[in-house]
């Protein structure tokens, strides 16, 4: 048997930190289990952890029958996850429970259930230590673990433990390691569900708990999902309900309005592989239709997605539009089908239009039904193929009669991008400066903002405090002198909205104290004990 003094660990996904310091030790391994140290807590793990490993003087959780957690306590044991893995909702009750008890920076360390397939999504789901005991159990019983399964032999594996010391549990534990390490790289990429889905076909229960996670925990991991991030990749129905895309569907039927109220038209177009949308080759051909009849801002422009639904045009830069692929086969289920429309529903009942152009595949046609029951006239433009010079020519001509409509300002296109990022416009006047997006927001000629490709609007300390004066994203301190960045013991209060990602101003007693980016959700800050809540980007 291989002995290992350190076990790896993850940081939480709860915790605005990337190297831990919470220290492992093995005090005691043998073929019935072994003894660990964490932060001084002495945990003994049999093969089969239950609930007698442990006392009530320490912080454990066994669904559903007893939880003690206690504030003081750096690490809570899960003894029985292993037992409820098997059944979703258990699953998802309980992390929703811990979530709403427990502290962000407390370290769940769940025993007897890691295997490499099931890593990312334990992670994802707030796991923050695991051990190697399963796959010890795996190897006893002669059975080898892989990334995506058990098999019986090692199918001629090249590792050094099963070529030279074959050693089953040094191979198992291997594959661990190793697994650990790529979830420990998607997650730094901001990729961790797309992997922790990628991985979760290796076993139904994996999956079952991911669906779940869907339909009764979007409320619970969507406060610790960040409003930046890198590319992903959409390919399945797990996916069409990863919570940065419920959340952009939310906007879209709750809070996203169209430029100005003047605008009567709006040209539905399809959506492209490449992104953003207008550095694709079909929509430069559509902006250049919309240019040559003159109409190109006098019309409002809404792509059809999936699994995004509807994404009005001065959005595109925005994260996750910027940053979604999707396998196009122009084949929509039932389940897009029914989603994007009622989004379109919600948004047409808030935003009315006079005028509507379905300029789409016949795949995206479905929607036509719903924009008929808000619009008073509806003209489809395009035979099925929107690029065809025919439907081109077809659009500039429906189009042309109304030369003469509103003409959208730069500010107007503004109004609605903040309103996206914040909620609501923060800003009362302003000038606005450079073209679609690169736009700088002025006022007396101090800079307020300025748009960056990492989706949002930054601000400066002038722009935070129009911030301050809505009431949005502000992070409230002790009266102190700023250095350096914020961290959770000096945050008094947090707007809830906050999301990791976000664009903070902080305050203490009404005045601008920074701006910044939020490293923790507002929620986060006011529970944590550490870490860092505001990275702080400019000081007043």
């Amino acid at each position: 048997m291989i002995k290992i003094s350190v076990l790896p660990i993850l940081a939480s996904l709860d915790v605005g930190i990337e190297e831990p310091s919470t220290r492992i030790k093995v005090l005691n391994e043998s073929y019935d289990g072994r003894s660990l140290d964490i932060e001084g807590l002495e945990i003994n793990i049999p093969r089969m952890y239950t609930k007698g490993a442990m006392t009530k003087e320490h912080s454990y959780i066994y669904w559903n029958n007893e939880i003690v957690i206690s504030k003081k306590d750096r690490v809570i044991p899960f003894i029985n996850l292993d037992e409820i893995y098997t059944n979703p909702h258990q699953v998802i009750d309980a992390f929703k429970f811990i979530g709403k008890v427990s502290m962000p920076d407390q370290l769940i360390f769940a025993p007897n259930v890691a295997l490499p397939w099931r890593i990312g999504l334990l992670y994802y789901l707030g796991v923050s230590i695991m051990d190697t005991s399963l796959a010890d159990q795996f190897a006893i019983s002669g059975k080898y673990l892989t990334p995506f399964g058990v098999e019986n032999t090692n199918h001629n594996c090249k590792c050094e433990y099963c070529t030279t010391k074959h050693s089953i549990i040094g191979h198992n534990r291997l594959v661990l390691f190793e697994e650990l390490e790529r979830v420990k790289r998607y997650n730094s990429m901001g990729r961790l569900r797309e992997y922790a889905e990628m991985r979760s076909f290796a076993e139904p229960s994996s999956v079952a708990i991911l669906k779940m996670l869907n339909e009764q925990g979007y409320n619970f991991i969507e406060e610790k999902t960040p409003v930046i991030g890198n590319n992903s990749f959409y390919s399945t129905e797990l996916s069409f309900s990863r919570p940065e895309v419920e959340r952009h569907r939310k906007k879209i039927s709750e809070i996203a309005i169209k430029p100005n109220e003047k605008i009567n038209i709006a040209v539905f177009f399809p959506c492209s592989k490449k992104k953003p949308y207008s550095q694709s080759q079909s929509h430069m051909k559509f902006n250049e239709a919309l240019s040559q009849s003159g109409m190109k801002w006098r019309i409002h422009e809404l792509i059809v997605t999936s699994p995004l639904s509807l994404v009005p045009r001065e959005i595109e830069n925005y994260y996750p539009i910027r940053n979604y692929d999707v396998p196009v086969t122009g084949y929509w289920d039932s389940i897009e089908k029914e989603v994007t429309v009622k989004v379109i529903e919600k948004y047409l009942q808030r935003n009315p239009y006079k005028i509507a152009i379905l300029h789409l595949h016949k795949g995206e046609m479905f929607i036509k039904d719903i924009v008929e029951k808000y619009v008073e006239e509806v003209y489809v433009t395009s035979d099925n193929n929107p690029t065809s010079k025919e439907s081109l020519e077809k659009l500039s001509n429906v189009l042309n009669p109304y030369r003469k409509e509103y003409k959208l300002s730069h500010k107007d296109i503004v109004h609605s991008m903040l309103t996206y990022q914040f909620g609501k416009d923060p800003f009362d006047e302003m000038e606005i400066k450079g073209f679609f997006p690169e736009y700088k927001i002025l006022k007396n000629n101090k800079q307020l903002g300025i748009y960056t490709f990492q989706g949002k609007f930054s601000l400066t300390i002038e722009g935070a405090e129009y911030l301050l004066k809505q009431n949005l994203n502000v992070v409230e301190i002790e009266n102190m002198k700023l250095e350096g960045d914020v961290f959770a013991p000096a945050v008094l209060k947090a707007d809830e909205n906050i999301r990791i990602g976000d664009e903070v101003v902080v305050s203490s007693n009404g005045i601008v104290k920074a701006v910044g980016i939020a490293k923790m959700s507002g929620m986060d800050m006011l529970k944590a004990h550490h870490g860092l809540a505001v990275k702080v980007r400019d000081r007043s």
